[in-house]
């Protein structure tokens, strides 16, 4: 192993309405250059590879018994396009010229851990299907490889995130059982086949609304409250009362004993979870009683949305807010310096001081980065090649009324970046497939 290239986030689906992925060619082309062009023996596909989300016939449980045809269909269907037959072509030719392919299992691709999916993709690629040179990693923890003195990890991402995370290990447990038993997925995965679809008829842009952050339940529901507390995953009785509560609970808690950390209620169910989220979510001069009980009246009067466009109708604000700085990760989703939440709690976890050469490589969340913290610790987030929406800065009303008229519209053209990592002993790099980014 001397080079080793990672793509993420690819959403590569079956054509039709739901899928956000266009660049079959170029990912295509990408696979073919690597061995020619780069040098790169080592092909880490590192979650979300697939959109099975993306499949109308998807469900809010995986039934290990329908996986295989499931998937076999779905890869067929995709093989059927020129551009999905020559990405399929191109990985096994990668293979065939003694490269190495693993693939890392995501939250929307969760069915590549069943134990009949790695054959069927392996023919689908035109390999024998017990051929080792394309592997699917069914470990928890984060793949690992040893290039000279440099450490290089690099996982998805999703196990960190409570709204989509799966584990692996748990698919394959739940398809060898006897009889198989089904496995429900994440509250992110009921999501998407519940509320975005229900929403989709009217609002086409929410395919688009990756990954399943608590960002997305919070754009529904000012879209449409009622329709969002009918199709969110939770399992309160009363969801209103569920999600209200989550706000009064972080608004009103704080340190007795101890620090603030250490008195952070635990969610009680995903509502509770999600109130916590607006909470962090506003701003601090909105963090009062009176916003949530604006809130509060808004979403219980509401039957539906009411007269004018979504930015000018009589929803709360504070909501649709809120929902931008988590869906834009507070400004830094397309800023490649900038890290966000999400990336520093890895970081923090993955390349604390004194770990000697290091490199973390996630992806998930989409928003691509590369973080050189000093001359032997690296972290970098391969981003995404499905359709990404261009979030408005938030420092004017004026600007997001403008954005959310365009989106309605269906006016907002989506951006389409194609990055990946590259990995030598020498170091770590986000490139792009037109320019190199460092």
């Amino acid at each position: 192993m001397n080079r080793i290239a990672v793509l993420s986030d690819l959403h590569i689906s079956p054509p039709g309405p739901l899928t956000s992925f266009h660049l079959g060619y170029e990912l295509a082309a990408l696979i073919r250059d690597l061995r020619t062009e780069h040098a790169v023996d080592t092909l880490i596909l590192a979650g979300d590879v697939f959109d099975f989300l993306a499949i109308p016939t998807a469900t809010a449980s995986m039934h290990p018994e329908n996986v295989p045809t499931f998937v076999g269909d779905a890869l067929n269907e995709i093989a059927n396009t020129e551009s999905g037959l020559k990405i399929f072509q191109a990985l096994g030719a990668f293979a065939r010229s003694s490269g190495q392919i693993i693939v890392i299992p995501g939250n929307h691709d969760p069915e590549l851990a069943h134990p009949e999916v790695p054959g069927i993709l392996r023919t689908r690629c035109d390999l024998p299907a017990d051929d080792a040179r394309l592997a699917i990693s069914l470990q928890s923890a984060p793949w690992r490889a040893q290039l000279g003195t440099l450490e290089v990890v690099i996982g998805h991402g999703h196990r960190g995130d409570p709204w989509n995370d799966i584990d692996p290990a748990m698919v394959l447990h739940h398809a060898t059982m006897n009889p198989p038993a089904p496995l429900e997925l994440p509250p992110g995965s009921r999501l998407v086949v519940g509320a975005m679809r229900a929403f989709r008829t009217d609002y086409a842009f929410v395919d688009a609304l990756k990954p399943e952050t608590p960002g997305v339940p919070l754009m529904l529901l000012y879209l449409n409250p009622k329709r969002a507390l009918l199709h969110i995953p939770s399992t309160a009785a009363n969801k209103l009362r569920a999600f209200i509560g989550g706000l009064h609970r972080r608004l009103r808690g704080g340190p007795v004993l101890g620090t603030a950390e250490q008195q952070q209620p635990q969610p009680l169910n995903e509502l509770d979870a999600l109130g916590a989220s607006l909470v962090g979510a506003l701003a601090p001069e909105e963090r009062t009683d009176g916003t949530i009980a604006a809130i509060e009246d808004w979403l219980a009067g509401h039957a539906d949305t009411a007269d004018g466009t979504l930015a000018t109708h009589n929803g709360r604000r504070y909501l649709l807010r809120a929902a931008l700085r988590l869906l834009g990760r507070n400004g830094t989703a397309f800023d490649q310096t900038r890290t966000d939440d999400f990336d520093n709690a890895i970081i923090a976890e993955h390349l604390p001081p004194n770990c000697g050469r290091r490199v973390i490589i996630t992806g998930h969340t989409h928003a691509a980065r590369f973080i050189r913290i000093d001359e032997e610790r690296t972290y970098i987030n391969t981003g995404t090649w499905s359709d990404l929406i261009p979030w408005p800065p938030l420092d004017s009303d004026d600007k997001v009324r403008r954005f959310i008229d365009d989106l309605e519209a269906n006016k907002v053209a989506p951006l389409r970046r194609m990055t990946w990592a590259l990995v030598e002993e020498a170091g770590a790099r986000l490139v792009s497939r037109d320019a190199t980014s460092t």
